[in-house]
């Protein structure tokens, strides 16, 4: 009887502990479900924050308006809180919490319709912070003209994760937070570097890239690939002088070409520029010889800067032999800017500014002078010239009756675009300057047309029209009333 009694009471233990054991595996598998369920909902809601330098509480306050999940911390942690700074459109929420939470000392965990906010966890001894998940970043390559980009490597810097975009140009790469910078490259385009911040799409427009060593150069027979040149070329573009508040060209060139030298002997508005290239070459007319668009022996003076393409200075005989005896001082091929085929491109090109004479000379005044004059009267045994010196005074100053500070300025509006049968570039311009001496000035408007359209892909027809007008006062001289 006594051992049944056991027997009995073993099976029973036996029952109890199972039974156990089967309501901690399910009450397991329900918190499992339930995390499951809340990730579930985290992702499936979205938000939408726009603030600056805002504090967690009130991000918080923000979320739990557009959500139903709710915050659960202490007023003591929210105080080591960091500000945050976030724009962001229809995101979701646990990407939301993880832009917030960047760089915070706290953390979150989602449990059911509950968002616990907790102190950062640091591993032991090591002093080492666990980072917060990856960060996706979603985006798309497209080229100058707005096409995908199949097949651009997207990096993250410092990282190794790297992607390549699809057919369509789109990609997603995981970053590790929102200081992460990613580098878009392709070949033959300019790599970027894109900082992530607050965005979570982002489109990147890769430019072509300038190979220097394939760059086509113009020369007096046409066009040839830089690195098959054994002449003496040099080559300016457009980026070379679009910021400069020149008036000419020669003052663009200044300084940015070797053995070129360039001279401004009068400062007049205006004034022409004397340019030698590897020095005088011939008596008399030592100017270069200057070819826009093609046309022999025309007059830059009156081109505006804006409106030049690229620039290439000949110096070597045999860059310039094609011209003969033209050539004998060197050339200097100027190409204008044309119309590229695609939507209209307006643009507007302005500066302006004060000019003033640097100092002025120290010069005595009229009793100063009158003094002095006595004085080396008195001193060569003759007797003064002026009685009353006092009473001259000051007399006048002609450096400020005859100088003064005066405006600068200049405005060129420019539209091109076309087709692949014909492009267009118009463009006009008005330069003012007026000068520092009084009744001096100089002002020019110029206008320019050049358009191309292509009958067949043998024949092409175009032309390239300016028109200027220029006007102009100094001060008469020995030289026929006008500055040299």
């Amino acid at each position: 009887m006594p051992f049944i009694a056991f027997c009995k009471l073993l099976r029973l233990k036996e029952t109890v502990v199972t039974e156990a054991f089967l309501i901690m595996r399910l009450t397991s598998f329900f918190l499992f479900a339930a995390c499951l369920s809340a990730s579930a909902r985290a992702y499936d809601q979205t938000v939408t924050l726009s603030e600056t330098n805002a504090t967690l509480n009130k991000v918080f306050q923000e979320i739990k308006k557009q959500t139903d999940f709710k915050f659960v911390y202490t007023e003591g942690l929210l105080k080591k809180a960091k500000t945050v700074t976030i724009n962001i459109t229809r995101a979701p929420l646990e990407q939301v919490l993880n832009i917030c939470f960047e760089g915070q000392p706290l953390s979150y965990t989602i449990l059911n319709k509950m968002i616990i906010i907790k102190e950062r966890i640091y591993l032991a001894g090591d002093n080492i912070m666990i980072s917060l998940p990856p960060l996706p970043i979603r985006g798309k390559v497209v080229n100058d003209k707005g096409e995908p980009m199949a097949g651009a490597t997207i990096m993250e810097k410092g990282g190794k994760r790297s992607v390549r975009s699809a057919d369509d140009g789109n990609f997603v790469i995981n970053v590790d937070g929102l200081k992460s910078v990613l580098i878009i490259s392709y070949v033959g385009y300019l790599t970027q570097e894109i900082s992530v911040n607050n965005q979570t799409n982002i489109t990147v427009a890769l430019m072509q890239a300038d190979v220097i060593i394939n760059d086509v150069v113009v020369i007096g027979y046409g066009t040839q690939s830089k690195r098959n040149l054994t002449s003496s070329i040099s080559s300016l573009s457009a980026k070379d002088v679009q910021d400069q508040p020149v008036q000419q060209i020669g003052q663009a060139l200044q300084g940015k070409v070797a053995g070129v030298q360039i001279m401004q002997n009068s400062g007049a508005p205006g004034s022409s520029l004397i340019i030698r290239i590897r020095g005088t070459g011939t008596v008399n007319n030592s100017e270069p010889l200057y070819v826009i668009d093609g046309n022999l022996g025309a007059s830059p003076s009156n081109l505006d800067p804006d409106q030049i393409e690229s620039m290439e200075v000949l110096k070597s005989a045999s860059a310039s032999a094609i011209y003969g005896a033209l050539g004998a001082n060197g050339v200097i091929i100027i190409t204008t800017k044309k119309g590229i085929a695609g939507k209209p491109v307006i643009q507007l090109n302005t500066y302006a500014g004060i000019q003033q004479n640097h100092r002025m000379l120290p010069l005595v005044n009229a009793k100063q002078y009158a003094t002095l004059y006595n004085t080396a009267l008195t001193n060569g045994g003759r007797p003064p010239l002026f009685d009353n010196v006092e009473s001259l005074g000051e007399g006048v100053n002609w450096q400020k009756e005859i100088f003064r500070t005066v405006p600068i300025f200049n405005v060129e509006v420019s539209a091109s675009g076309g087709t692949d049968k014909g492009t267009y570039y118009i463009a006009g311009g008005y330069f003012q300057q007026k000068g520092t001496v009084i009744n001096t000035d100089y002002s020019r408007i110029n206008f320019r047309i050049n358009s191309e359209y292509k009958v067949k892909p043998s024949i092409t027809i175009g032309e390239n029209i300016s028109l200027s007008y220029e006007k102009r006062n100094v001060v008469p001289s020995e030289f026929d009333g006008r500055n040299p």
